[in-house]
């Protein structure tokens, strides 16, 4: 790997991407074991099976913070056999793989959705980042190079096009998708890790 790619690991990345791009694991938790529904779901308002799916919910964002992921998994996979949004199942699938680090298991709940849905930049996005994560930097540039030539102005696969040209040693490239992304986001989240490898860049260019 290039030393410069070192003070942004691929798994930093990811896990920084997922916090932008799914639902808060806090959001209505509850510990494994409680039957407790969401607050936005009351019971006697939805049906028996979509308060079924409610709890299933709720066990597995329960089981994720206890660290159980495989176990929070199949509840979600429970939850959408009982009526859940198969979307949010799936923010909720990828947030739960990412954070515990099992990067394949998240791309093959990923894959298929996208498959269906190919105009999906965002979760596009996360799908390149979770492939840098494995060390497939050139998949996750084909990716990103997808997503950015249906949405030029999508300054998250700008930044990661260049962390990932970066890794594979393609200067001028990570230099120019850094230059996209400060003039999408120059006060972004990443504006100061993009303007230290631009400089990175730029001087090495110039020696």
């Amino acid at each position: 790997m290039n030393p410069a790619f070192q003070s942004t690991p691929p798994a930093s990345a990811c896990c920084a991407l997922v916090a932008c791009c799914v639902l808060p694991l806090s959001t209505g938790c509850h510990s494994p074991g409680s039957s407790a529904v969401s607050s936005d779901n009351a019971p006697g308002v939805l049906s028996e099976g979509q308060n079924a799916a409610a709890r299933s919910i709720d066990l597995a964002r329960g089981w994720a913070r206890s660290g159980e992921s495989s176990r929070a998994e199949q509840y979600v996979l429970l939850a959408v056999e009982q009526g859940y949004d198969p979307a949010r199942a799936l923010h909720l699938l990828l947030q739960i793989c990412v954070t515990s680090s099992q990067y394949r298991a998240a791309l093959l709940h990923a894959e298929p959705w996208l498959r269906a849905h190919p105009g999906d930049a965002r979760l596009r996005t996360l799908v390149a980042v979770v492939r840098g994560a494995l060390g497939q930097s050139e998949l996750a540039t084909a990716e990103l190079a997808r997503v950015i030539s249906g949405a030029p102005e999508h300054a998250l696969a700008h930044y990661f096009s260049g962390i990932f040209y970066l890794d594979l040693g393609r200067m001028q490239k990570s230099a120019e998708h850094f230059e996209h992304y400060l003039h999408l986001e120059p006060e972004g989240d990443y504006a100061s890790e993009a303007r230290a490898q631009l400089q990175m860049l730029r001087a090495r260019a110039s020696s």
